[in-house]
């Protein structure tokens, strides 16, 4: 079972944390350039020789849409399954019915503690609904 759960978790959970989130921090190009082409300045007054070393506009585009269509695309959801996706079995049923409460439970978890005021901004990657079924690929 542990190894199931494993399988589960790395092909869902872990992927949207890891992917989802380099569209929300890495859409803007100067704070999180994929490249740069010169010394980091050694002077944090030196901005001239940060912005000289960033990549060349086409260059940002293309990051910019890169991560668009890397971090846009859910297809499902995990826990949201069509009727066809499970045959007529109580045994699966049941198990499915309880891991969509456990879904439920970690969401109201989540969304607590976004809202505390601990953070400067909520982290939404790990809601359910946010992650899908698989990687999507």
């Amino acid at each position: 079972m542990k190894a199931v759960s494993t399988i589960i978790f790395t092909g869902s959970a872990q992927h949207a944390a890891v992917n989802f989130a380099q569209k929300t921090y890495m859409m803007y190009v100067p704070a999180f350039p994929l490249a740069h082409y010169l010394m980091p300045p050694t002077n944090i007054e030196d901005r001239e020789s940060f912005m000289d070393g960033l990549p060349s506009l086409n260059q940002a585009q293309s990051q910019i849409h890169t991560l668009y269509l890397l971090c846009s695309v859910h297809y499902t959801k995990l826990g949201k399954y069509r009727s066809s996706d499970f045959p007529e079995n109580k045994k699966l049923q049941a198990a499915l019915t309880k891991f969509q409460e456990n879904l439920s439970v970690a969401a109201t978890i989540i969304n607590k503690r976004n809202q505390s005021s601990d953070r400067l901004m909520p982290y939404e990657f790990l809601l359910p609904e946010n992650i899908p079924q698989s990687i999507n690929i």
